[in-house]
């Protein structure tokens, strides 16, 4: 039996075969890896027919070729389909890689098309910095168009050995362009290659599009082109990309790009150039790299399921990375989602608390929105009941001038409100005009931490604001409800005493007590690291103050006006009491886990209000 080498070199198909039998031998069946799932006349080789005159179109993409990139079409051997040396030329005028080569006349059917250029990178959305080179293998007996693109240069090293195994080309093809994309996690029947359009609807226009992106990805033409290479010869004879390492690489690159929202980019790219409507790449983009990771698809019937990267060749690997399906999609998941895992958040448990299921140290709250993290610095999603001490039993009252409901604690004689004050109206009570805020002026704030008053506004005294010294009564009911009052110094130092603090000292209120700080805080919410213990229920918040347009600071911190600071660190209320020295300060006390202690302030500072019940 005599064989016929396939020509090699610069003329011949670019991945070449060793040898391939002839006509009579190309007739056999494939076999093993090679085998196809066709019918019977699957590889029945046709006739070879000459071609006439006719003109060749189509588009060379990888993104599309530019003006100045040339396409060469080589005329094949019609048993051998080695290069006969006979060619002709065409060039791209435009920036959309059309391409256009009239009067081909040839002695068969089969064609090498070559496009040679640079080209416009759709990952980065300018023109390439070097050229490349794309083929097709093709027969033109019926048809006048052939697309050149990633598919079709990739498959006909394969399709070449699949003909040298006994397929006709067209089948051979065929087969390659499907274990190519296989390769990928891409399935289905697709239109040939040389048909594929990236700038067209359909499935296999996306699939094209995907893989060209998923390849190029970050690399440099040259790398690109090894990249290219190295696949080629790997998937020639049995159909399969053994490079784990390199899928891997390719994978987390695609995870990285999905996960940060930079898939849209690729979009916006492609869509600038205005060649047509650009396929839903994105969906094979996202199955590439959840199939190399390990993970299912995502649908409602594992919606929330939580899963780590299952392959070692992965950057992530053995990472703390979680991936969570949610909606269709895989994304990150968060801290709060993993630490949560398995544990339900609907509307019937709003209110619920847990520890944490991976770090018990952890505490969460379950809320309309879903969990909420207790512990680790301030969070404004967690909603005001979720600060008190559950372990205590509060009583409540009702504010009669707006209906709103205030958890209550008695500890010792006395009875005080465990929440911030929140009451606003300034028609009601004009003291509060523009003398009360909700931290960063957002009234979403006020809901969890109440509002931040001046003292004018928390003694409800128009007339005792900055500059301005007044005497107070014993009692000041002040901006608390009826029946109840702003507490004095003597109050503070009575609820100081029974929690086990040091006795308030009149004369020096500047001592630190760090025991009644510790145990007056609330027992979340705080900077990491510095809750209280919250054992009697008073459940101080740290929410932070409002700097004063009058504090005495100036020039040093005038940019500073009417700016909120510090939320998460320290709980500040105002006390019934000016500062004796001067008129423009009133003093206030200050909680935190380490400190306890009064000082004071200007007059214009935004503070909380804790109110007393009268007994």
């Amino acid at each position: 039996m005599s064989l016929k080498k396939i020509w090699c070199g610069k003329k011949s198909l670019r991945g070449c075969v060793a040898t391939a039998a002839i006509s009579s031998v190309l007739l056999l069946t494939a076999c093993g890896g090679d085998s196809s799932s066709s019918g019977p006349n699957n590889n029945a080789l046709p006739e070879v027919v000459a071609v006439k005159n006719k003109t060749i179109s189509g588009i060379s993409q990888k993104g599309p070729f530019v003006t100045g990139s040339v396409v060469k079409l080589y005329e094949l051997d019609g048993e051998s389909y080695a290069q006969t040396g006979k060619n002709f030329t065409g060039k791209i005028t435009s920036d959309d890689g059309k391409f256009s080569i009239s009067s081909v006349s040839l002695a068969s059917q089969y064609a090498l098309l070559e496009a040679n250029g640079y080209f416009r990178n759709e990952i980065m959305g300018n023109k390439s910095q070097s050229t490349i080179t794309l083929n097709a293998l093709t027969d033109i007996s019926d048809r006048k168009t052939v697309n050149i693109n990633l598919l079709t240069h990739l498959e006909y090293e394969r399709a070449l050995y699949l003909v040298g195994k006994g397929k006709n080309v067209s089948s051979a093809k065929k087969q390659a362009e499907s274990e190519i994309l296989n390769e990928f996690g891409i399935k289905g029947e697709f239109a040939s290659s040389e048909d594929l359009d990236i700038f067209s609807k359909g499935d296999g226009n996306a699939a094209l599009l995907a893989f060209s992106v998923l390849m190029l990805r970050d690399l440099s033409e040259a790398d690109f082109t090894e990249l290219l290479t190295k696949f080629a010869t790997d998937m020639e004879k049995d159909g399969i990309w053994d490079d784990e390492a390199t899928k891997a690489k390719i994978a987390d690159w695609a995870a990285a790009k999905d996960l940060a929202g930079e898939l849209a980019i690729i979009r916006s790219n492609i869509d600038k150039w205005n060649l047509g409507a650009v396929p839903e790449f994105e969906k094979y983009v996202r199955n590439f790299w959840y199939t190399n990771y390990g993970l299912d698809e995502c649908g409602s019937s594992n919606n929330g399921e939580i899963k780590a990267t299952a392959n070692k060749y992965s950057a992530s690997y053995g990472s703390q990375d979680r991936f969570i399906c949610k909606e269709g999609v895989w994304g990150v998941a968060t801290d709060i989602e993993c630490d949560t895992y398995g544990e339900k958040c609907s509307s019937a448990e709003v209110g619920k608390m847990i520890d944490g299921v991976e770090n018990a140290t952890n505490k969460y709250y379950c809320t309309i929105n879903g969990w909420v993290q207790l512990m680790g610095g301030w969070n404004w999603d967690v909603p005001k009941e979720a600060y008190l001490n559950p372990e205590i039993a509060y009583d409540s009252m009702t504010d009669p001038r707006d209906g709103q409901i205030y958890k209550t604690v008695k500890i010792g004689g006395q009875v005080w409100m465990a929440e911030n004050l929140n009451y606003a109206d300034s028609v009601k009570t004009p003291s509060l005009l523009e003398r009360s805020w909700c931290y960063n002026n957002k009234a979403e704030n006020c809901a969890v931490a109440g509002r931040l008053y001046t003292w004018a506004a928390a003694i409800d005294l128009d007339e005792c604001k900055y500059f301005k010294s007044c005497s107070l009564p014993a009692k000041v009911q002040g901006i608390c409800p009826p029946g109840w009052r702003l507490p004095t110094k003597t109050e503070w130092g009575t609820l100081f005493t029974k929690v086990g603090g040091k006795p308030f000292s009149l004369e020096h209120p500047e001592v630190l007590d760090s025991i009644a700080g510790k145990i007056l805080t609330t027992q979340c919410g705080g900077c990491n690291g510095c809750n209280g213990s919250d054992s009697f229920g008073f459940s101080a918040l740290p929410a932070g103050y409002r700097m004063g347009t009058n504090h005495g600071c100036e020039p040093f911190c005038s940019g500073d006006y009417g700016k909120f600071f510090h939320v998460g660190e320290y709980a500040l209320f105002w006390i019934a009491a000016e500062d004796e020295y001067d008129g423009s300060r009133a003093y206030s006390m200050m909680l935190g886990d380490e400190i306890a202690y009064s000082a004071g302030y200007s007059k214009d500072y935004g503070f909380s209000v804790r109110c007393l019940k009268d007994l």
